[in-house]
Formats: C-alpha cells, sequence, structure tokens
C-alpha cells in the first residue's frame, strides 16, 4: 500500500527539496519505490535532480487534463509519459507554466482534489510517494495536503525558525476538518541545525517545546553541512556525495521512522 507524504512549509529556504531527495533516496535504499513530485512552479526539485522535461508532460500539463474532465485514460497514459527515473528514484516533474495555473484551477470542478486524480494513476507502483509543495498555503498546497497521508514540516533551527509555523498547522487543521481527516502530521523535522552554537540549541529548545505532547517532532536535527549544499549543484543525494556525512545518517534515521509508521 502507497503512503503519500508531503514536505510543507510556507517558510522558502529550509530546505524542502534537498529534503524530499534525501529522504526518498533512504527509503530506496531501503528497498521502497519512491516517486517524487514536484508541486512548486519554480520547480527546484525538477531542476535538483536534472530532469529534463517538457512542458506537455509535467505535472502542470497533468493539472490541465485534469481540469478539463478528460478521459481517465488519456490521464493515466500522460501520467506515465510524464515520469522521469534517476538512479534512485522516480521523478514527475513541474514546470514555470503552473505559476498560470492558480486562477484556472481555482474554477475546476474539485478543485481540490485534483492532483490526488492524479496520483491515483501511478499510486499503485509505488511503496511512497513525496510531494515537494511550494513555499505558499494556496491552493497547490491545499491540494498536495488534500492527496496525502501525512506531512513533513521542515523548521531551520535558525532566526524566524517558527514564523508560518501556526498558518501550515492552521492549513493542515482546515484540510483535516474539510478535505482529508485522515491526514497526519508525520514529523517536525529541524534542518540546517549547528549543534555547536548556543544560538542554534536555543531555538532546538524553543522547536521542542512548541510541539509539546501533541506534534511528533523527530528529534534527530539535519545538521548544517557544506557537503549537502554541494548536492543539488552535483544533482544527487547525499548518500551518493558524501555517505559518512551526519547529515545522511539522520536522513536514514528518518526514512526508517517513516517505513515503521507505515507498516
Amino acid at each position: 500500500m502507497c503512503k503519500t507524504i508531503s514536505i510543507a512549509s510556507c517558510k522558502g529556504g529550509v530546505g524542502k527539496s534537498t529534503s524530499v531527495v534525501n529522504i526518498g533516496t533512504a527509503l530506496a535504499l531501503q528497498d521502497k519505490k519512491v516517486l517524487v513530485v514536484d508541486v512548486d512552479s519554480q520547480h527546484n526539485l525538477t531542476t535538483y535532480l536534472a530532469v529534463k522535461s517538457i512542458a506537455q508532460f509535467t505535472l502542470p500539463a497533468l493539472i490541465k487534463i485534469a481540469m478539463d474532465d478528460e478521459l481517465d485514460v488519456k490521464l493515466t497514459e500522460i501520467t506515465h509519459q510524464s515520469i522521469s527515473k534517476t538512479k534512485y528514484l522516480s521523478v514527475l516533474p513541474s514546470h514555470i507554466n503552473m505559476a498560470g495555473l492558480e486562477m484556472g484551477i481555482a474554477m475546476a470542478t474539485r478543485r481540490e482534489y485534483i492532483l490526488s486524480e492524479i496520483l491515483d494513476c501511478v499510486k499503485d507502483e509505488y511503496d511512497f510517494i513525496l510531494l515537494d509543495c511550494l513555499p505558499s498555503l494556496g491552493i497547490f498546497a491545499v491540494n498536495a495536503l488534500t492527496a496525502s497521508d501525512s506531512v513533513i514540516i521542515p523548521v531551520e533551527t535558525h532566526f524566524g525558525a517558527l514564523e508560518g509555523f501556526d498558518q501550515i498547522l492552521s492549513t493542515i487543521k482546515m484540510v483535516r476538518r474539510h478535505l482529508n481527516p485522515g491526514l497526519e502530521i508525520e514529523g517536525v523535522m529541524m534542518t540546517k541545525h549547528q549543534e555547536r552554537t548556543n544560538f542554534c540549541r536555543s531555538v532546538r529548545e524553543m522547536i521542542q517545546k512548541e510541539c509539546g505532547e501533541n506534534i511528533r517532532l523527530f528529534e534527530q536535527p539535519i545538521p548544517y553541512s557544506i557537503k549537502v549544499a554541494e548536492t543539488s549543484a552535483l544533482g544527487v543525494s547525499i548518500f551518493e556525495h558524501d555517505p559518512r556525512n551526519p547529515a545522511a545518517a539522520a536522513y536514514e534515521a528518518i526514512a526508517k521512522k517513516v517505513i515503521a509508521r507505515a507498516e
């Protein structure tokens, strides 16, 4: 049975795309079949993985097909044609054209379920689907949360760490109440952590306090590392670039917890 997980935050620069690649690769290294989906008009994930996408075989093209209520067989066919393969991951790419769809999708029938319909075409072929969400709480983020079983919320252990945290929690509650009652918080993931600094340690404690007993928190933060920053330029995961890096161990720990909860 496939589990779909959104990696979502309304704050940019917190490591969403990097985490999608590394958690996805960690899952693949545990013999899981993984599809990563770029739900962002900035298409950072697509660029990161060096996927050469053609506009008519990208997520915005599929959204257009679904919005036009075209035959399911066409949607299924084009969805399969749009998926690319890397060494460890299958990738459904995005395109800058997605930026122009937000107004159109707002007028569509069952607008919050369009991404769900697309993923339903292929989800039986994967163990996990990871959705890389744009730093916004608009209609595409709502689509991603509606299509998901759970959500991982990345938070930097830096200044302004909890900026937007209440908003993403409120959006999750709204989606749970009206669209997807089964949506869970997989966990809050602390990123770009520098344990040696007093400031990062204090922010970590603040995040732990904010989550309390009601919100799951991945206790092991993702440490800041220049090697992690280099991976996006190289188009690989930390497991390929520097497998002994502490960040690789942290992502592996998260992947194992995700697998345990899915099972």
